[in-house]
């Protein structure tokens, strides 16, 4: 039986699951109304994870006006 070296160089790459995907998977399969059990990590995690992207949204809000009308010192007096 001959032993195929080529199939290994065509292998999809496995995907490491991060921090991340392991808790947003324990929060998608907890059933509805119930609390999963996240360890106090997981938990400190998550919510640094949540705040920063609600910074990053609010940054983004906040520079959409600009960018629609121009520049702030367009008419700005000194």
């Amino acid at each position: 039986m001959a032993i195929d070296h080529c199939s290994k160089l065509f292998r999809p790459p496995i995907k490491m699951l991060s921090e991340l995907d392991i808790i947003y998977r324990i929060l998608n399969s907890a059933p509805q109304g119930r609390l999963p059990r996240l360890s106090i990590r997981q938990v400190i995690l998550l919510r640094e994870h949540e705040e920063k992207k609600a910074r990053m949204k609010a940054n983004a809000l906040a520079f959409k006006a600009p960018a629609a009308y121009g520049s702030p010192f367009v008419n700005c007096k000194f």
